[in-house]
């Protein structure tokens, strides 16, 4: 029998309690993730965590942040989670455009919470305003000196800043 391995990733609040947890794949013990195939490391978190290990032993209460593949995101495969416990990350590196715009827009009406991944720049956030209500900035990539405008911008439009 192979070994089930999911990075758990805590996302602390302000007070620096945890908030949620992101759920990572992991190909080995050593905290690497190892992978040719997005899709299939996606199917492999969702699988280990909800079916093989159960979302509650990996995350107790808390809200479980999983990144998803455009693929998932346009619903060229299911996602099998549970829409009241699960955050749904559009990564920095998916291609924003109308077909995604749309998806992402049917997932957040099915009741799936959607949370912009890595975000560095307002630009990214506009077309997803109405149904991405939590914004993840990417502290590596954002000039110190422009963060407190990003996470105005963030604010104003009345979006959950992580």
């Amino acid at each position: 029998m192979s070994e089930l391995l999911v990075g758990r990733q805590p996302i602390f609040n302000r007070s620096m309690e945890v908030y949620a947890y992101e759920l990572l794949y992991r190909s080995d013990q050593n905290n690497q993730a190892v992978f040719n195939d997005g899709d299939q490391a996606t199917m492999q978190v969702i699988l280990n965590s909800l079916v093989e290990i159960g979302l509650e032993n990996i995350v107790g209460d808390s809200w479980a942040f999983i990144n998803l593949t455009r693929n998932f995101l346009l619903g060229k495969y299911p996602i099998p989670l549970p829409a009241n416990r699960v955050v749904l990350e559009v990564l920095e590196d998916v291609k924003s455009d109308c077909e995604l715009v749309k998806a992402v827009g049917d997932l957040r009406n099915a009741g799936f919470m959607i949370a912009l991944d890595d975000v560095s720049d307002l630009n990214r956030i506009n077309p997803f305003c109405d149904f991405s209500p939590i914004i993840k900035l990417d502290l590596m990539q954002i000039d110190p000196f422009v963060l407190p405008e990003i996470a105005a911008g963030v604010k104003a439009r009345g979006l959950r800043l992580l």
